[in-house]
């Protein structure tokens, strides 16, 4: 990786500082784009796309009943809080992901909660063009009263999913999960799909036959027998299209012990990385397994155990540009939020369309060199991504090793890690060249801890621009 350390990126920044300092947005400032916002560049050109739970309420079953191992950096959260649902996104942006495909109820009463989930949903997309994100839903059949109830949920996708513009498609048509299916039987998909208005790219559950011939392709997942299951998924030809999976480990925290088993985030070395392998040549869409599901391990989301192992792995695996840093960057974003900071939401629109230097300059924190894929040195002096840390403390599943041909019914586990304290700073600091020039001009442009006023901003960006003026007059090559 390559790290660029020239005058052109100061010089951006510094007007992004005058901007950002006579520019004063709103908080409460919260309407998504019309059109998407800038992609990020990867090396490696695939898809790649995260399953994600919108059932958290502060106070709610999956925080307080259900249990878990592991705790969020960001503490208990509302899956519809613009906030969370803000710094996710960012997140996943900045990591190398594409888009979401979020755990749906459909439009289902079955239980009181399902509702508020289906609410949640909604609230998710509605965000994901703001930050350049693809999105799809994995209907869970198993909540549908009856076939009829099924298709008014298709109904629901018609009108109000498959009409948006960043909805994903695979082979030209809107893609459609179903995590299972565990409820709608062969002979109800047809009339099922048809609710949708057009002809649906389908994908079940690896090796769950029950939609018949409407499917056209499955999606692995997670069970017993980790990275040999999944190798042997990808050689079989009775799956359709296959779309790979990626996970970090399984360790599920159910009271009643279920499943079981567990699979270790330490396998082959590191288990998502080992995944990542397996799936080279799989297919050219990947799913991960997943962003937030607390309950069962499964969560690459920024952990009090884990920090930002999975999604700095991720970065690297991809091919990202960025590393760590951007990552706190979207932290301190989410953390002024919360304080009420009215740059907050200048800083938003500027990572959306990967305006680092903006960001910081609204939120008062150093923006990180920008650099390359890879993870090596660059010239200015800051280092890549960083590979992903142990999390130290990882046990090896237990349980009995299940039958690749089995359908787990949506079940899977992790492996009983104990986290590496992953707990990091928000102040997103590095070094570069141009930061010398800050020094010897006798400013510093940029603080974390608070704002210069008009005056002493305007009297520092004078002393530094001449500096660099100078810097670049005496280092300039003789003509001819």
């Amino acid at each position: 990786m390559t790290r660029r350390a020239a005058l052109g990126p100061t010089l951006g920044l510094l007007t992004a500082l005058l901007t950002g300092a006579c520019t004063v947005s709103p908080a409460a400032e919260r309407t998504p784009s019309v059109t998407l916002s800038q992609p990020i560049d990867k090396a490696d050109p695939r898809k790649v796309y995260v399953h994600m739970m919108p059932w958290f309420e502060l106070g709610g079953l999956h925080w307080e009943s259900i249990g878990r191992h592991y705790d969020p950096q960001i503490g208990e959260y509302h899956s519809g809080d613009y906030d969370v649902i803000e710094y996710q996104l960012l997140l996943m942006k900045y990591s190398g992901i594409d888009g979401v495909i979020i755990d749906w109820p459909g439009r289902s009463t079955m239980h009181d909660d399902l509702p508020d989930n289906a609410q949640n949903t909604d609230q998710i997309i509605e965000q994901t063009a703001k930050f350049g994100m693809e999105f799809a839903v994995c209907f869970e059949d198993q909540y549908a009263t009856d076939t009829n109830d099924a298709i008014n949920s298709m109904h629901w996708v018609r009108d109000h999913y498959f009409n948006r513009p960043n909805h994903i498609q695979i082979n030209g048509a809107p893609a459609l999960f179903v995590f299972g299916p565990q409820r709608i039987g062969t002979g109800d998909w047809p009339a099922v799909l048809t609710a949708t208005g057009t002809d649906p790219a389908f994908f079940t559950l690896w090796y769950n036959d029950e939609a018949g011939g409407a499917r056209d392709g499955t999606y692995a997942w997670i069970y017993s027998d980790g990275l040999e299951g999944v190798s042997e998924y990808y050689e079989r030809n009775d799956q359709g299209l296959k779309i790979p999976v990626l996970y970090p480990g399984f360790n599920a925290a159910y009271e009643n012990g279920q499943p079981g088993w567990g699979l270790a985030y330490d396998l082959g070395g590191d288990t998502f990385t080992s995944l990542w392998n397996l799936a080279l040549n799989a297919g050219n869409v990947l799913q991960i397994a997943t962003w937030n599901d607390y309950t069962e391990g499964t969560m690459i989301e920024p952990s009090d155990e884990f920090g930002y192992r999975f999604l700095t792995t991720l970065q690297e695996l991809v091919g990202a540009p960025y590393g760590e840093e951007e990552l706190e960057i979207v932290r301190l974003l989410y953390d002024r939020r919360r304080a009420g900071d009215p740059n907050a939401e200048t800083a938003s629109q500027a990572l959306a369309n990967l305006d680092v230097a903006a960001a910081c300059a609204a939120l008062g924190c150093t923006a990180p060199v920008p650099g390359g894929n890879g993870g090596a040195t660059g010239s200015g002096g800051a280092t890549g991504n960083g590979g992903a840390t142990s999390n130290g403390g990882t046990t090896s599943s237990g349980g009995t090793t299940g039958s690749s041909g089995a359908s787990n019914g949506g079940t899977t586990a992790r492996g009983g890690a104990s986290g590496n304290g992953g707990t990091t700073s928000n102040g997103a600091t590095t070094s570069g060249s141009d930061d010398d020039a800050g020094e010897e001009s006798g400013c510093s442009v940029s603080s974390a801890s608070g704002s210069r006023s008009s005056a002493e901003l305007w009297l520092c960006l004078a002393a530094l621009a001449i500096t660099l003026r100078r810097r670049r007059e005496s280092t300039a090559l003789p003509p001819g």
